[in-house]
């Protein structure tokens, strides 16, 4: 909260001077509480988890911002924050992704992402009132065909030295970190077979060649569990 007021100084009657009838007035100025700099993170109702590669942006993990009100009267506001993100396997990372960020009314694109992490940026990313507390939700979308997505998880983890709040309100207590308790698994499920490499324009007589085929989703996602038989049938067209 914030207070103005003034300050005045009276010499009392005692001493050998006595100016009691003539105290001064400081000017008038600002009392502001101090900041109690302990509100909290946690991670709030579990995300998906699951994360279909052909669907839209999903929530996969939501973030909860507690202010305490313990005596500042100010609310959290949050401007930036930094995921980490880890991706199972190795072939994939954050770039495969397409994230956004989502404070239960206003959506933010990343202000810069990496193969680790996915970063966000506004004047006002969420406000917290005091004694409140607001949720943060990440989502995902798979952003290319890939071969090797299927079946990928994805973990999340974000700390407070990753998070900046607004000097006008209250910032976080110090060393807090959140890891998504459950990791959220990427499935791909083939609606289609697709022809990944052709045969060369000429192949010679009696001399073997390569096609590559492969199930996979609308977006040409390869479907690593889809178990079948697939037939080759020939088609001349003559000689």
């Amino acid at each position: 909260g914030k207070l103005a007021l003034t300050l005045q100084f009276r010499d009392q009657t005692g001493g050998t001077v006595n100016f009691f009838a003539s105290p001064v007035t400081s000017s008038s100025f600002n009392l502001v509480a101090a900041d109690d700099a302990d509100s909290t993170i946690n991670e709030g109702a579990a995300g998906s988890a699951t994360l279909a590669s052909s669907a839209g942006l999903t929530g996969v993990f939501n973030l909860t911002v507690a202010d305490l009100g313990t005596s500042d009267a100010k609310a959290t506001i949050l401007t930036d924050i930094t995921y980490n993100i880890t991706v199972s396997g190795g072939s994939d990372d954050a770039l495969d992704f397409n994230w956004q960020l989502f404070n239960g009314s206003t959506t933010f694109s990343p202000s810069a992402t990496t193969a680790t992490t996915v970063s966000f940026s506004s004047a006002t990313l969420i406000s917290v009132a005091n004694g409140g507390s607001g949720t943060l939700t990440l989502r995902a979308q798979v952003n290319a065909a890939s071969a090797t997505i299927d079946n990928k998880t994805i973990g999340v983890n974000v700390t407070s030295t990753g998070i900046t709040a607004s000097a006008s309100g209250t910032s976080l207590a110090a060393s807090q970190s959140v890891t998504k308790a459950a990791t959220t698994t990427v499935i791909v499920t083939a609606t289609q077979i697709q022809i990944v490499q052709q045969p060369g324009a000429s192949e010679s007589v009696g001399v073997s060649f390569q096609v590559t085929v492969q199930y996979a989703d609308a977006q040409g996602n390869r479907d690593l569990n889809a178990v079948d038989t697939m037939s080759v049938d020939r088609n001349d067209a003559g000689l």
